[in-house]
Formats: C-alpha cells, sequence, structure tokens
C-alpha cells in the first residue's frame, strides 16, 4: 500500500553529510533485519523527511537531500552555554567528574521539566561549557533508501509509537522540547537516561 497518514511504515536507508564541497561523510545506516519503523504522520520524524516518503509503496526506492532548514535547522551560537559546575553535583555534593565528561552527552532538564542533551565541550574550575545544538544541526543530510513495507497501523501499532511520543527521553518530539530553545541555568542534569536526544531521521 501507498505511505499515507497512519501507515506503519519499516524503511532502510543510509545516511550521509554533505559538505560544501559535495562530498559525503557517513552518519549511520540502518540494515535489513535492523530497518527503522515508525507510524506515518504522527510528527515522530523530521516532516520533510516524511513528505519525501509519502505516496511510496513497498519496495519503492528513495534518494534525497535535506538543507539544514528543512533537517535540524542551523547551529545557533546562543545554545553554547557556560554552566556553573555546581549544577553537576553527585549525591554527596561534590561535582560529578564520573558522569559530565568531555565529548559526553548529559541529559539536562530545564526550569520548566523539558528534558534536553547537551554535548560537555570543556571542563573549567567553576564552569561546564555545553552544546544544545543538535548534533547535525547546520548539515546538509542526504538518504538513500527503500520501503521494506507500509500496511494501516494496527491499534497496537499506534499505541505503541503515541507513547514514544509523549513519554521517556523526549526522542521523537518537536524540535522546541529537545534542545531548540535557549536554557537557563536553573536546568539540572538527568541522571536516568544518557541517550542522544533527537528526533529519529
Amino acid at each position: 500500500m501507498k505511505i499515507n497518514d497512519k501507515s506503519y511504515v519499516r524503511v532502510q536507508y543510509k545516511l550521509t553529510e554533505v559538505a560544501p564541497d559535495g562530498s559525503e561523510t557517513f552518519v549511520e545506516e540502518t540494515t535489513e533485519d535492523r530497518p527503522m519503523d515508525y507510524v506515518h504522520g504522527l510528527g515522530i520524524l523530521l516532516p520533510d523527511f516524511e513528505k519525501e516518503l509519502s505516496g511510496l509503496d513497498d519496495g519503492d526506492a528513495f534518494d534525497f537531500t535535506l538543507e539544514p532548514e528543512a533537517a535540524y535547522g542551523p547551529f545557533q551560537e546562543q545554545l553554547l552555554m557556560d554552566l556553573d559546575k555546581s549544577i553537576f553535583q553527585d549525591p554527596e555534593g561534590k561535582f560529578d567528574s564520573g558522569f559530565v565528561q568531555v565529548g559526553r552527552y548529559v541529559p539536562m532538564r530545564t526550569a520548566d521539566g523539558q528534558t534536553v542533551n547537551g554535548l560537555v565541550l570543556d571542563i573549567t574550575e567553576d564552569k561546564v561549557r555545553m552544546d544544545f545544538n543538535h548534533p547535525l544541526s547546520g548539515k546538509t543530510l542526504h538518504f538513500v533508501g527503500h520501503v521494506q513495507e507500509a500496511h494501516p497501523a494496527t491499534d497496537q501499532e499506534l499505541k505503541r509509537f503515541e507513547q514514544l511520543l509523549h513519554g521517556g527521553c523526549c526522542c521523537g518530539s518537536d524540535e522546541e522540547e529537545c534542545g531548540g530553545h535557549h536554557h537557563d541555568e536553573t536546568c539540572h542534569h538527568g541522571r536516568g537516561n544518557d541517550c542522544l536526544c533527537h528526533k529519529c531521521h
């Protein structure tokens, strides 16, 4: 069947980042036995990714490029932040050096309870410099793949993906709920989930 709203879809794809000179760098790839699945039209994926798949059928191939504005947006300097080191205390009141490390994504919560993830760039005597941009912000993305399966989503499949959309780490949420806005220094780091939080591709 052709992909439309509330279709359950399984796709296999390869994602590369396209540089200004046209060269491409591998980002990720799903496989035949581990494809990506989702329910079309729920807002789980990037809107322009779903637009490219709309109307495709089982076995159809796709090959398209998303500019940053249609993917994860431009890189935003204001999402580079210097947070007080005191925010990152362990249960004993000491800086949690085992958890907060340069190069690691640390899940955080804003003052209004939103979950965001930041990349630790540097740790100084009293500050932790973090980047709350999406890892693929400012990047042009090239997707090549095919549709493995598409059928009307069952009630169970709808329930599963609606729960994913509204619960747990904010994967699948709107960008403004997942690192797409400015965070104040009242946020604190969570300990339960170290996932890289972003819309699935």
